[in-house]
This record gives C-alpha cells, structure tokens and sequence, in this order.
C-alpha cells in the first residue's frame, strides 16, 4: 500500500501527460477556429443579401433585369464574390400572391487543413421564399 502511495503522490509523470492530452486536444481546435470565423461571416453576409434581394423581388414580382444587377451589387457591397455563388430566381413578372425563391450557394474551403494534406469543404447555402406585391392589369 506504501508503494501505491509513493507512485500517486508523485504527478510529475501525470502532469506531463495531461499537458499532452489537452494539447492534443487543443491544438486542432485552435488550428480551425479561424476559419469557422470566416465561414460563419461568409454565412451572415449571404443570409443578408438574399434577405435584401428577396425583399426587393417580392416589390418587382420576381426576377428581372433590374433585380439581377441589385443583387449583384448587394453581393459585391458585403464583399463577396457574385461569380462564385449559385444563385436560385423566380423569374417574374409574378402577379399578387404567387410565391417565388431567391437562394444562394457555394462551398467554403477551410485554408488551415491544406498544410496537412487534407482537403475540407463545407457548404454556404442562404434561402428565401418571398410572395410577389406586384399588381398587374
């Protein structure tokens, strides 16, 4: 029983490897952190430009000329590229009532994993219904 003791009062050799367990652990955690900051910036910027965008078709009744070029002006003032985004319109004209869609999606690549070799995408997607006021005679 006097050796049990000796051996547990002794941590000199478990603090060592309690450090390397929470590094272990940590250290991947912070290595990826940056980039979920990014992707989830990337995720609210997308989600406020369809937002703005769906707004804006349910006042012109859909896609058009018009609402194309608002959109991607919308991408390119939440500093996103309008080329690398799948972007989803009804088409209008739509009379009062109809419902359309406007969505948005691309892939977010995280940049800390490529030094590792690993190549990891995660999708950004933004969707929106909207129903047309656009009265038509």
């Amino acid at each position: 029983m006097n050796r049990m003791l000796k051996v547990f009062k002794n941590t000199k050799g478990f603090t060592i490897v309690e450090y390397l367990v929470i590094f272990a652990i940590a250290f991947p955690l912070a290595l990826v952190i940056p980039d979920f900051i990014l992707w989830g910036a990337g995720w609210y910027k997308v989600q406020g430009v369809v937002s703005d965008a769906a707004e804006y078709c349910e006042q012109h009744g859909g896609a058009n000329l018009y609402t194309v070029e608002y959109i991607s002006n919308r991408f390119i003032d939440a500093e996103l590229n309008p080329g690398d985004w799948d972007l989803t319109l009804t088409t209008g004209p739509l009379p009062t009532g109809y419902k359309g869609v406007v969505a948005a999606e691309s892939e977010y690549t995280f940049n800390s994993l490529k030094p590792l070799g690993l190549e990891f995408t995660v999708p950004v997607k933004a969707h929106r219904t909207f129903i047309s006021n656009l009265f038509l005679r």
